[in-house]
């Protein structure tokens, strides 16, 4: 009897961001992108024969059933993709030496790691139902994610020497970190990063001490279960749904994870001659799923032209939302990574309130002090939640009462206008008066009108500029104004740093 199993990494982000340093973090992400390697060579070694396929390889179960008939093959690479991998075994007693030398190998070489690894048998009668056995291999890993232990650690004994970041036992001292006592997973991820060019925070914050905003960026790809139960249709055959899985995996690696990111990449390298303009951080480019670290004040311009590449590559077959929080350098890592999944989520949100299937929506929070919740409750909490315009749409939005990236744009550019003219006895609109109108909206419903009306009496055209922009409503007008004034200074005051 076959085995049909399915392998994934768990808590993916807590085990990437325990760390507040870059070469550990980019070494636990080349850990989490090798592991399913890591799977093959473990088998191998262990005796097992085996196969992985090449990119948009057709499959044909005959000639793995052949295969498995003659003993040539005994473990075969069905397909790779969003950080899973799916594998066929010619028998559960193959399935369970293979996890045996895989879980050995990653508990000594990948500490820390924890591997979700299950199965379901299968005849593969005839043409095999793939469909049937998907279902049922997903029914099981939902069982074996419920029974799996919590993947936070209990702190030590008092008689070991604890690191208090992870509740892991020291284990050694790091001679190239200054003689610093790390973990057996501090000191795996340290190795595995170190083999990369990685960059500092001191790459990333110049100004330490001085500015050190970072921006965290997460981005997620929309409807992408639709778009498998689409491609897959009515079809259950194993050759004809395998394969267009193959195409589909290498389709979505391209387009998010290597296209979308190299046009991120081409923004610094054809800026940073002409422009202070830093580079980005790639931490997770796995599938559709991305996320990377950047100086707060070019967040949004990778940002959107990420989501504009993913567009642009497809012809619109694909799109991502992205989500932005902005932090100290100090601020925990893995607490800023949360809230930027969340404002992603928050931007998927705002796309499926529009019915649409396809579009590009971005979302951003920055965390001023303390330690940030659960970003909904968090805007509650301030009373901010029905005071902002955000998410913002990456392409002009017909829904009322929601705005683009181009029209956030364009109001900073007004006020921009306006702080510039110099005609004699003319008055202008400074910094000031767009960081008041942001607080007077916070502080009541009164104050944000009136104050408008006293900004706008100071500067003729502003209003029908602000009608133009945002509408004639004068909430909605605070309401992108708000958001403007939270991030003026770091996207539109101008590109010296530190102003």
């Amino acid at each position: 009897m076959a085995v049909l199993a399915y392998y994934t990494i768990r808590s993916k982000q807590a085990f990437i961001f325990h760390s507040n340093v870059m070469v550990e973090i980019s070494g636990a992400s080349r850990m989490i992108a090798d592991a399913f390697r890591q799977l093959f060579d473990a088998a191998a070694q262990s005796g097992l024969k085996t196969q992985t396929y090449q990119k948009d390889e057709p499959f044909s179960l005959e000639k793995v059933k052949a295969a498995f008939a003659d003993g040539s093959i005994q473990m075969v690479d069905v397909f790779c993709g969003g950080g899973n991998d799916t594998v066929l075994y010619d028998s559960i007693e193959n399935y369970k030496l293979a996890n045996a030398a895989f879980t050995y190998r990653l508990e000594h070489a990948f500490p820390g790691m924890v591997p979700l690894c299950t199965a379901v048998e299968t005849s593969l009668d005839g043409q095999g139902d793939y469909k049937q056995d998907w279902k049922r291999l997903m029914k099981q890993v939902d069982r074996e994610k419920n029974r799996m232990l919590a993947d936070t650690c209990i702190p030590m004994l008092p008689f070991s020497q604890m690191d208090r970041n992870v509740f892991q036992p020291v284990t050694g001292i790091l001679k190239e970190r200054d003689n610093r006592e790390v973990t057996r997973e501090s000191a795996a991820k340290f190795q595995y990063g170190k083999q990369n060019n990685v960059l500092s925070l001191e790459d990333l914050v110049p100004d330490k001490g001085v500015e050190s905003l970072l921006a965290m960026v997460h981005a997620d790809g929309n409807n992408m279960g639709e778009k498998i139960r689409g491609l897959l249709g009515d079809l259950t055959d194993y050759d004809t749904c395998v394969s267009r899985m193959r195409s589909f995996s290498y389709e979505t690696d391209q387009t998010f994870a290597r296209k979308a990111c190299q046009a991120v990449d081409a923004i610094y390298n054809s800026l940073a001659g002409t422009k202070k303009i830093l580079p980005v951080r790639w931490l997770i480019r796995d599938g559709d799923d991305v996320t990377f670290v950047c100086n707060a004040r070019d967040a949004l311009l990778y940002a959107s032209t990420y989501l504009q590449s993913v567009e642009d590559s497809t012809s619109g077959q694909y799109s991502s939302c992205a989500g932005i929080c902005i932090f100290h350098s100090h601020y925990p890592f893995y607490m800023a990574y949360e809230m930027a999944e969340q404002a992603c989520e928050s931007a998927k949100a705002a796309l499926r309130k529009t019915g649409n299937r396809q579009g590009s929506w971005l979302d951003f929070h920055y965390i001023h002090s303390g330690l940030s919740e659960d970003l909904e409750l968090t805007r509650k909490k301030q009373g901010t939640d029905d005071l902002i315009a955000r998410p913002f749409s990456l392409r002009p939005s017909a829904i009322a009462g929601t705005f683009s990236i181009e029209q956030l744009s364009q109001l900073a550019a007004a006020f921009q206008a306006l702080r510039t003219q110099r005609q004699s006895g003319e008055q202008t609109v400074t910094r000031t008066n767009i960081k008041t109108l942001g607080s007077a909206w916070e502080a009541s419903r009164q104050s944000g009108p009136d104050e408008l009306k006293r900004v706008c009496a100071r500067a003729p055209g502003l209003k029908s500029r602000l009608e133009t922009i945002c509408g004639r409503d004068d909430a909605s007008q605070l309401r992108l104004i708000y958001d403007l004034s939270e991030i003026y200074d770091l996207w539109y005051a101008g590109q010296e740093r530190g102003k």
